[in-house]
């Protein structure tokens, strides 16, 4: 069940809160993508975020939610942190940094912040999946797009591992062979 605030739920909140409410930025899917994920809250919203990921950047980015004005500005302020990041700078981006640029939301919205950190994250995961299963395939790409309909249960560990192998060049011992 999706909430809907008053219609004066961010009437309180920052400028910045309200101006991205009203007119988010990179709002809308994105004609070319390689990260994608599309991710439901606790109360019901859902956030969709396309990546477009050019030398370990994001070069674009958009998203789309079917929740209210501060979902909208959560998101958007997620995409403007994360544009022009590398891909290992994206995945530190944590609901508290977005809350802090918004200048804050209504204490019953501040989930909205997590929200897109967490579709943020789950395209970040998609986009190294993609890149490893290009890799894997001799660099042919998969054009099989996400339906869209997946939880993404434990994207997080599973990004954290990625990202742990990446840095430090070895395998997570979680996905090796357990030895007897």
């Amino acid at each position: 069940m999706t909430h809907h605030h008053h219609p004066d739920a961010l009437r309180w909140a920052s400028p910045a809160a309200r101006q991205r409410s009203e007119h988010p930025r990179n709002y809308g899917s994105l004609p070319k993508w390689n990260g994608h994920a599309q991710h439901t809250g606790p109360c019901g919203d859902t956030m969709e975020f396309w990546l477009d990921v050019s030398r370990r950047r994001i070069a674009h980015i958009g998203f789309t939610t079917s929740g209210c004005e501060s979902s909208r500005a959560a998101g958007s302020m997620a995409t403007e942190l994360a544009v022009g990041k590398s891909t290992d700078e994206a995945a530190r981006i944590e609901s508290c940094h977005v809350l802090a640029a918004l200048g804050g939301l209504p204490k019953a919205s501040e989930h909205c912040a997590q929200l897109a950190v967490d579709t943020l994250h789950a395209a970040l995961t998609d986009f190294l999946d993609r890149a490893d299963a290009a890799r894997r395939d001799g660099g042919h790409r998969r054009e099989t797009s996400p339906d869209g309909d997946e939880p993404h249960q434990g994207f997080v560990g599973t990004f954290v591992s990625r990202v742990v192998e990446r840095i430090l060049g070895i395998p997570d011992s979680r996905r090796l062979p357990v030895q007897s």
